[in-house]
């Protein structure tokens, strides 16, 4: 049986993956931008002020906000799609992985909330009883330092906890909407499927899913704070500057998503199918 995937094997596939097919994937990863003229009309319009434009920006907000997630997830599903099949045809048909894409929609975003919730509940259940106490310590003003230190050590005993808990089950579930789309797999069968191939190898898939993100971590850590730097350059003593260099900070910033990605879409395919053709076996 084939061994797994090395973390240089996967950096080194995906950034040729990203050189060879950049300008397919852009062209998919750029709808991203879908609720930036909501966004921006939003923040002309706003007005603290003025009441009907407040509502009218909020309204933008909402909009620009719902189209976001409708587009993100679309791109997400267009993606893995586009990967695959460049992969293993080397031909992509922009009408077919857009019609995949909105097949599994509803699918991809029930996932989706399924797994947000899970972690949202048992992060909330691992800081619940130290939030407790800290907040009984605190209603309660007594002079005694032994409560507020029991909910101080409870709750960062709790964060832990839950960081921990937390990052087993990212990691677990991960792979879960490669295996809803590419093996056409059912919400909790995909799922299951995600942490069969996980099973036994949870830290070796840590290490090649991290390095990836890390570098684009960076990227989107320094590329927004040096732009913002200089954006904020222009506008010193420029007060009627400060609105459009806000937008083109945010229009920057979303640019910088659609780039990076497909980087992780590429990055964590590779891994998906070496912990296929590795698991084959013992698949569940």
């Amino acid at each position: 049986m084939a061994s797994l995937i090395s973390v240089g094997q996967v950096v080194d596939q995906t950034v040729h993956h990203y050189q060879k097919y950049f300008k397919q994937l852009l062209s998919i990863s750029l709808y991203v931008f879908a609720g930036t003229p909501f966004f921006i009309l939003g923040t002309v319009i706003y007005s603290a002020d003025n009441l009907p434009r407040l509502i009218i920006s909020a309204i933008c907000t909402l909009f620009g906000t719902i189209t976001s997630a409708i587009a993100s997830i679309w791109i997400f599903n267009a993606l893995i799609f586009t990967v695959d099949t460049e992969l293993q045809t080397k031909k992509t048909n922009v009408s077919t992985i857009s019609k995949l894409a909105w097949k599994k929609f509803l699918p991809s975003a029930a996932l989706s909330i399924i797994i947000a919730l899970t972690l949202i509940i048992i992060t909330t259940l691992c800081l619940l009883p130290g939030t407790a106490i800290f907040l009984i310590s605190t209603a309660m003003q007594s002079n005694s330092l032994l409560p507020f230190l029991a909910g101080v050590i409870f709750l960062l005993f709790g964060t832990v906890i839950a960081a921990c808990i937390v990052a087993w089950i990212g990691i677990t579930t991960i792979f879960a909407p490669y295996a809803l789309m590419l093996e056409n797999t059912k919400i909790f069968e995909s799922l299951h499927r995600a942490r069969a191939l996980v099973r036994g190898r949870w830290w070796a898939i840590l290490l090649r899913i991290i390095i990836p993100n890390l570098c684009v971590a960076i990227i989107l850590f320094l590329a927004p704070t040096i732009i913002h730097f200089f954006l904020s350059l222009l506008a010193t003593g420029s007060p009627s500057l400060i609105m459009p260099l806000f937008i083109i900070n945010d229009i920057a910033n979303v640019a910088l998503t659609a780039l990076t990605v497909p980087f992780l879409v590429i990055a964590d395919y590779y891994v998906f199918q070496s912990l296929v053709d590795t698991c084959k076996p013992n698949a569940a």
